[in-house]
C-alpha cells in the first residue's frame, strides 16, 4: 500500500482527488487516483473489521471465565452453609 501511494495518506489521497474537476477526473491518472482511493478505504475498514473480530472474541473469552468462575464461587459458598 505505501509503494501504490508513494507513502502518503487516504486523507491526503482524498484531497486530490477531491480537489480535481469533472473533466480532470475524465483522465487516465485521475481514474488511478480515484482507484488508489478506493483501495486505501477499502484497506482501512478491512483492517477495522479485522481488530474488531478479534476483540470479539477476545470479550467472548472473557465472558465465559468471569461466568465460569462466578458460577464455581457460588456453588462453593453455598456448600459451606
Amino acid at each position: 500500500m505505501n509503494a501504490m501511494s508513494g507513502g502518503k495518506t487516504y486523507s491526503e489521497i482524498s484531497g486530490q482527488h477531491i480537489a480535481l474537476t469533472p473533466e480532470q477526473k475524465a483522465t487516465p491518472e485521475s481514474q488511478k487516483l480515484g482507484a488508489l482511493r478506493n483501495t486505501l478505504f477499502g484497506t482501512a475498514f478491512a483492517t477495522m473489521g479485522t481488530i474488531a473480530g478479534y476483540a470479539a472474541i477476545a470479550a467472548f473469552a472473557g465472558a465465559v471465565i468471569v461466568r465460569s468462575t462466578t458460577r464455581c464461587g457460588g456453588t462453593w459458598h453455598t456448600s459451606r452453609r
